[in-house]
């Protein structure tokens, strides 16, 4: 029974011990290997950038500090990174074998010049100060519509339809009426000052016929006809009132319509616009009265258009300005909505440049991302130029020489985000001098852990951190 007793508690005894030991190795991490290798520090594997002298756990994320030796290799996960606390805010490690699953392609900062050419889409428009809308100028109804549709060409005064209006048959009888009382008083009586009165009398009278006849809508040729034949006409013609093809009919015989409403849209397309969205730095290049060479896409045929002094509209939606062109339209080859390639050739003074893939817009700002080492990438933010060519041209925020990612930035960027949000980093990440973490600037300065120090912004991560930096600014700014 003693015997009994004594095993059980030899065994609770072992079963703390090996308790305490499980704790211990959650805890403080892998013990060190055997060997002559020393260790230098400690390092998180989800952001190797923190540092510690002790082992422990990350206090960010809580996941076991594991060792990094005197010859830069490490235990466990994490590959060798000699220097983790130096990489920039927002650097992230991503490995060989997830590169090659991303497609990673790296592309050097070059600085460039020369001759670019300028290519962008453009969209065919009717001159809108060719554009004629036939509308009615009284209510009645539709006796006749013509065979004319969207896509005729008509010319001016060929009749598109007709109309009857109650409205207009007083006009026309008023408008007889004045005819035949002027010839009458032609041809009747002696020619003295009174019969002249009277016939000057009659000849204003019917030219205010003939224009209230033409202000409700009919046609110049119809009203010349009814003075002179003088026969009763009680439907009224709609002519075209210019050379052009129609762009919409909205009319069928039987109609009712009222005041206003629109019968035709008729345009002149011997000329026509071409508009074309650039951005707002490029808008230097297409200075007014600027030759533009344009082409119909997969036909081979090339317009010469030239560049109007209009001033350029923004475009809230799209971000861009869109310059009007102006070409003729020899051959009706240019429709209303047709898109054309725009190319102009343009010359660049020698500027930084990286290929326009690397740029990622995120609305808000430019990022590329940055190769520090062939295992991490820096989101940088940086100020573009111009574009051409497949280049963009860089005036702020990378220097010649370094190393960008020009090929799988929406899936670096799509990690970078997983990442920074298993860290609870939403905004942009900021480096915190004193422990080396990287810091959550909107967090930091919703909690009220940011310092001014010549000039600049620093963010902390924790009360200590802030006050370590707020007692020896100097120290910490100078690293």
């Amino acid at each position: 029974m003693r015997f009994g007793r004594v095993t059980l508690l030899a065994a609770a005894v072992v079963a703390v011990f090996l308790a305490g030991v499980q704790v211990g190795y959650r805890r403080s991490g892998p013990p060190p290997p055997s060997g002559s290798r020393t260790i230098s520090r400690y390092i998180c594997p989800m952001h190797p950038q923190y540092r510690s002298d002790k082992p422990g756990d990350c206090p960010s994320c809580g996941m076991a500090l594991v060792p990094v030796f005197d010859d830069g290799g490490a235990s466990g996960s994490v590959s060798g990174d000699s220097k983790p606390a130096s990489l920039p805010p927002g650097a992230f490690a991503v490995s060989p074998e997830k590169q090659q699953v991303v497609g990673i392609r790296l592309a050097k900062v070059e600085r460039v010049g020369g001759t670019r050419t300028l290519r962008s889409v453009g969209r065919v428009a009717a001159d809108a100060t060719r554009v004629y809308p036939v509308t009615a100028s009284v209510g009645g109804w539709i006796t006749a519509a013509g065979p004319y549709t969207a896509g005729s060409h008509v010319k001016k005064g060929t009749v598109l339809a007709s109309f009857y209006s109650p409205e207009i048959i007083a006009s026309i009888r008023a408008l007889l009426n004045v005819v035949n009382s002027k010839e009458w008083a032609e041809k009747s009586g002696e020619d003295n000052p009174a019969r002249q009165t009277q016939i000057y009398q009659f000849s204003q009278n019917l030219q205010q016929t003939r224009d209230a006849l033409r202000n409700q809508g009919v046609g110049a040729l119809q009203v010349e006809r009814l003075i002179k034949t003088r026969q009763w006409e009680d439907v009224i013609e709609i002519p075209a009132p210019a050379n052009g093809f129609i762009l919409a009919r909205n009319i069928v015989e039987g109609q009712r319509f009222r005041s206003g409403d629109e019968f035709y849209t008729i345009a002149d397309l011997s000329r026509v616009w071409i508009l074309v969205d650039v951005f707002e730095q490029e808008e230097k290049f297409l200075r007014p009265g600027r030759r533009v060479r344009v082409t119909l896409p997969r036909q081979g045929i090339a317009v010469s258009a030239t560049v109007s002094d209009v001033l350029p509209q923004f475009d809230p939606t799209s971000r861009t300005l869109k310059i009007r062109l102006e070409a003729d339209n020899a051959g009706f080859r240019l429709r209303p909505d047709m898109l054309l390639d725009v190319e102009l050739p343009i010359s660049y003074d020698p500027a930084i440049t990286v290929p326009s893939d690397a740029v990622l817009n995120t609305g808000q700002r430019q990022v590329v991302f940055v190769d520090i080492d062939g295992g991490h990438f820096e989101p940088r933010r940086v100020e573009t130029g111009w574009r051409a060519d497949g280049l963009t041209e860089i005036t702020g925020g990378l220097a010649e020489g370094e190393r960008v990612v020009a090929s799988g930035t929406f899936l670096l960027d799509s990690e970078a985000r997983m990442k920074y949000g298993a860290l609870g980093i939403t905004s942009t990440p900021q480096r915190d001098l004193v422990c080396g973490m990287d810091v959550d600037e909107r967090k930091a300065v919703a909690a009220g852990r940011t310092s001014q120090y010549r000039g600049q912004t620093y963010y902390f991560c924790a009360d200590e951190c802030k006050k370590a930096f707020d007692a020896s600014p100097a120290a910490y700014a100078a690293k």
